[in-house]
C-alpha cells in the first residue's frame, strides 16, 4: 500500500486544495518550477504517467512558451522580429512561467484524481453535500472507465476484422458504442443506488477513516507551512514583474525564507511517500534476509 493512501482524506485535500491554488497565484519562475517539480516528484511516486501521454505534456508546454512572444509582443529586450513581431526575453520568460504553471495545475489536479477517488470524496461530502459527492465520484469515475472501454471497443473492432469505413466513420462509431455503453452504465448505477436506499433522507454510510494523531500532526504542518507562505506573500515576497522589464528576486530576507517554505510544501507529498517506500524496503528485508545476511 502507498503512504499516501494510509492518510486521512481531510489533510489530503486541504494540500492539494492549497498546491492548486498557490500554483494558480503565484506567477514567479522559482514557485512555478518547485510546484512543477513537486507535481511530477508525487505522481511519478504515486502513480507514474504513461510515456503515451508525456508527449501531449510537452506539446502543451512548448505551444503556451512559444504562443505568449506571439501573441504578446511586450518587454524592452528585444532577441530578434519575427514577420515584424518583435520577440522579447520578457515575453518569453512570462511565456516559460505561464506554461510550467500550466503544468503543474494539470499534474496537481491529477494526483488529486488519484488520491481522492472512491469512497474518500464520499466521505468528506456525503453528510454536508451527499447528491454533489455522489455526482463527483461518479463523474471521476467514468473517466477511467470510459477510457478502458473505449479501448476495449477499438480492440474489439480491430479483434473483428475492423469496420471497413475511414477513419471518421469509424471514429463516429466507436463514439456511438462508448456513448452507449456510458448510458447504460448509468442507468445501471441510478437502479442499483435507488435499490439501496440512496436517495433515503439519514441514510449513512460505511467509512473505514479515523482521523488520529498522525493525521492531526499532518494538518498541523500543513497549516504552519500554508499560514508561513501566506504571511511571507503578505510581507512582499513571492512578487514578481515581467513587464516592461523582469524584476528581481526582492529582498533576499524575505525570497529565501518564502522559496525554503514553498518548495517543502510543494515536495512534502513527495518525501512522504519517499519515506513509505524506505521503510517498507527495510522491513522486507528484515523479514525476508538475503543469502549472505543469513550466512553471516
Amino acid at each position: 500500500m502507498k503512504k499516501t493512501d494510509t492518510c486521512h482524506p481531510l489533510p489530503l485535500l486541504l494540500f492539494f486544495l492549497a498546491a492548486v491554488l498557490y500554483s494558480v497565484l503565484y506567477t514567479h519562475p522559482v514557485p512555478a518550477a518547485l510546484s512543477l517539480i513537486g507535481g511530477a516528484c508525487f505522481l511519478g511516486l504515486y502513480h507514474p504517467i504513461p510515456l503515451g501521454e508525456i508527449p501531449f505534456y510537452l506539446l502543451l508546454f512548448l505551444t503556451v512558451c512559444l504562443g505568449n512572444p506571439i501573441f504578446v509582443p511586450r518587454g524592452r529586450t528585444v532577441l530578434f522580429f519575427l514577420f515584424k513581431i518583435p520577440i522579447t526575453i520578457e515575453s518569453l520568460v512570462a511565456g516559460v512561467v505561464n506554461g510550467m504553471l500550466l503544468l503543474s495545475v494539470l499534474l496537481w489536479c491529477r494526483a488529486m484524481f488519484y488520491a481522492l477517488q472512491g469512497d474518500r470524496l464520499l466521505y468528506l461530502l456525503g453528510k454536508r453535500a451527499p447528491k454533489t459527492a455522489l455526482i463527483l465520484s461518479m463523474t471521476l469515475r467514468f473517466i477511467p472507465m470510459l477510457t478502458r472501454r473505449f479501448r476495449e471497443i477499438r480492440s474489439a473492432q480491430r479483434g473483428c476484422g475492423g469496420t471497413g469505413a475511414g477513419k471518421i466513420r469509424s471514429a463516429a462509431l466507436y463514439f456511438g458504442a462508448l456513448v452507449s455503453c456510458a448510458l447504460e452504465d448509468s442507468v445501471t448505477a441510478g437502479t442499483s443506488m435507488e435499490c439501496r436506499g440512496g436517495d433515503l433522507p439519514g441514510r449513512s454510510f460505511y467509512a473505514p477513516y479515523v482521523f488520529t494523531r498522525r493525521d492531526k500532526w499532518i494538518t498541523g504542518i500543513l497549516m504552519l507551512l500554508i499560514l508561513g507562505i501566506l504571511s511571507l506573500t503578505v510581507l512582499g515576497a513571492g512578487s514578481f514583474r515581467f513587464y516592461p522589464t523582469l524584476s528581481g528576486i526582492g529582498d533576499a530576507r524575505l525570497a529565501s525564507p518564502f522559496y525554503i517554505l514553498y518548495g517543502f510544501f510543494m515536495l512534502l507529498p513527495s518525501l512522504w511517500e519517499l519515506w513509505g517506500r524506505i521503510v517498507y524496503a527495510r522491513s522486507v528485508s528484515r523479514a525476508f534476509p538475503s543469502e549472505k545476511e543469513v550466512l553471516s
